[in-house]
């Protein structure tokens, strides 16, 4: 991604914020990513990928900033979860392989990353890899949270044996 002009952020006393026009656009775009369900099938889909990739004002601290960029990084943890769903139903395999691995990077217990996960390694041809990555993702559950994998994920890496 090509790195613009410096954005502008001015806080002034209180909770009064006023956004540049520049760091404006920035974040409508970024919010149209999300807007789309068919966004990965336009021709923007690198832009819009690289818009979900990256948090936003990563510069700023106030409790206003932290408090929108944890509801943007939710928001565009879901959103980068089903284009991985999106990729893979449109046999963009190794996209979709990126995507499950940057999730399961950032929400470690999160089961439908694991499953998006193991599922594209099982499309790619790669079963043994999807069995590994049950096993080392079931230990996980038993040991942080002491519970088991949902049925689902350990069905479609059953289909793999």
């Amino acid at each position: 991604m090509n790195q613009a002009a410096p954005r502008e952020l001015v806080i002034t006393e209180g909770e009064t914020v006023r956004i540049s026009e520049v760091l404006t656009s920035d974040w409508q775009q970024a919010h149209d990513a999300l807007a789309h369900p068919d966004w990965p099938h336009t021709p923007s889909l690198t832009n819009d990928l690289e818009l979900l990739l990256l948090p936003l004002l990563v510069d700023v601290h106030s409790p206003w900033i932290e408090e929108h960029q944890r509801t943007w990084d939710q928001r565009r943890f879901y959103a980068l979860r089903e284009a991985g769903e999106i990729l893979l139903s449109g046999e963009r395999l190794r996209e979709a392989v990126e995507i499950a691995e940057l999730l399961v990077t950032w929400e470690p217990l999160d089961e439908p990353s694991h499953l998006l996960l193991i599922r594209a390694h099982l499309k790619l041809g790669a079963p043994g890899r999807s069995t590994e990555l049950y096993q080392e993702f079931r230990r996980r559950l038993r040991k942080e949270l002491g519970v088991e994998p949902a049925f689902e994920l350990a069905h479609v890496t059953s289909l793999a044996e």
